[in-house]
């Protein structure tokens, strides 16, 4: 199925949201209908998609990314759990 309006739609209503579980749900929802798009040429195009941008964006505000909380220590904090 190719992508709809809705998925367009769906994409800015994204933006209000606060659950971060639902957020990555409708985002697995929606990424197989980017790699049918006839323009896809792979990996890229899905990464680079603006639906994608969208969403992504949304999961970095949701989880402290764009607060400050520092990729690095996050890492170093998964590391140590091991």
């Amino acid at each position: 199925m190719p992508l709809t309006r809705e998925d367009y739609q769906r994409a800015l209503v994204v933006q209000d949201a606060c659950n971060l579980s639902g957020v990555v749900h409708s985002l697995a929802e929606v990424l197989p209908r980017i790699r049918e798009e006839p323009d896809c040429t792979g990996t890229d195009y899905v990464n680079t998609h603006p639906i994608t941008i969208m969403y992504v964006n949304k999961l970095s505000s949701l989880s402290g990314a764009e607060r400050g909380l520092v990729f690095s220590t996050a890492y170093d904090v998964c590391k140590a759990k091991l």
